[in-house]
């Protein structure tokens, strides 16, 4: 199967509904990563791992953005709508109906079709979309209410076995909420709220509109595809898209890979800093993790810190020579990055984090021994390399 990026130049082509940042991700960062949240997330298993590559089958993907909702990472990014413009719609939509953002299925709507008001509720391919930054960036806006996302009936389309996935943000989010000291109510149903069904002339008048709207759209498409057919049957050669080569990552000058934090976070612990001071308790959620370090393993290689993609681990060196490495649970998203590539497995994830420590941003510090690399010697470089490696197969040329 072609990596991500080929079959990304095709799906862009016709659908532009995803995009991929190779550095983000952490199965590219490093070959002994055992994330796999999109393609676990995806629910027609268009999502594959290959030679430690993402790939996705573009003509399987449905473009409904929920691998992209489950990249802890951000290295998945939906385009069709991004975040940004979902998190817009709903204000809209919240407008219109008292301040309920109300978010459904579009095999539900589609089951409805005239017979609901388009602009009170923001309809999505797959519901499983929905993820706890979306949730909270709604209960931080001061107009909006409540949140309602409405599933469709299960087997309803091939995107409803993710719906799970829409009800756990849920969960996850109503529990921030609480310790946020937040009265903001997020519900789950199986039916449209009575509060966006149309009247019947203007239910008529927007169903054609919307019918002839669709068919604008599939005209292109269809005219798109009508007119490479027609240049094959001419004899025309096609110019297929050259795979691109995999950009290498490269560590800068301070020794680690390129970071990014993803947007969906920060956008979240925004929308956490707006409610205030948290209630002091343990949280127990796949959103963080506290990293803890078994000393008597550690090789104090600090390589943890070199493939962190947040940059919630990093390296420190006191004056007086004194190395480690700190961690702030904020920061991080609990990919378990570190935890797979360390030589040594002297790093856990606990995911039981401080509810004070993501409001301020608190470091926990692990401070190591000094690595022995027998500096200056003829053999250095090998030392080093067998104690960052955790092997004696390394031998000097």
């Amino acid at each position: 199967m072609p990596k991500i990026d080929t079959m990304l130049l095709a799906l862009n082509r016709v659908k532009d509904t995803l995009d991929f940042d190779r550095a983000a991700c952490v199965r590219t960062r490093n070959r002994h990563s055992s994330c796999s949240r999109c393609a676990e997330a995806c629910p027609i298993a268009a999502i594959v791992f290959a030679d430690d590559e993402v790939c996705i089958d573009a003509e399987a993907c449905l473009g409904c953005g929920i691998c992209a909702a489950a990249c802890p990472t951000g290295a998945l990014i939906a385009l069709s709508p991004t975040d940004d413009e979902l998190l817009e719609a709903c204000k809209a939509a919240a407008g219109k109906t008292d301040g309920e953002a109300i978010i459904a299925d579009n095999a539900l709507l589609e089951a409805a079709s005239g017979l609901y008001d388009p602009e009170k509720v923001v309809g999505l391919p797959g519901i499983g979309r929905i993820s706890e930054s979306l949730l909270l960036s709604l209960a931080a806006c001061p107009d909006i209410t409540r949140v309602t996302v409405v599933c469709s009936a299960e087997g309803a389309s091939p995107l409803s076995p993710a719906d799970g996935r829409a009800e756990q943000a849920c969960l996850v989010a109503r529990a921030l909420l609480q310790v946020w000291h937040s009265p903001f109510e997020i519900r789950c149903a199986s039916k449209l709220p009575g509060k966006i069904r149309a009247s019947q002339a203007e239910a008529y008048d927007k169903s054609r509109r919307d019918f002839f709207s669709s068919l604008k759209d599939e005209a292109r498409n269809v005219a798109v595809i009508a007119a490479e057919q027609t240049a094959q049957d001419m004899g025309f050669p096609t110019e297929a898209a050259p795979e691109p080569e995999p950009e290498r990552l490269h560590v800068d000058k301070n020794g680690v890979l390129p970071q990014s934090f993803p947007p969906a976070r920060k956008k979240l612990l925004d929308a956490l800093d707006a409610m205030g001071e948290p209630v002091p308790m343990r949280l127990n959620t796949s959103l963080w993790a506290q990293v803890d370090i078994d000393m008597t393993k550690c090789s104090s290689c600090r390589m943890c810190a070199t493939f962190c993609p947040t940059g919630a681990l990093f390296r420190f060196r006191t004056r007086n020579g004194k190395v480690g490495v700190k961690q702030r649970p904020r920061q991080c998203v609990a990919c378990g990055c570190c935890r797979d590539m360390c030589p040594e497995h002297a790093i856990t994830l606990n995911p039981k984090v401080v509810s004070t420590d993501i409001a301020t941003g608190e470091t926990q510090r692990f401070e190591m021994a000094l690595p022995d690399t027998h500096k200056g010697g003829q053999k250095s470089m090998m030392y080093s390399m067998r104690k960052i490696l955790g092997t004696e197969l390394v031998n000097d040329r």
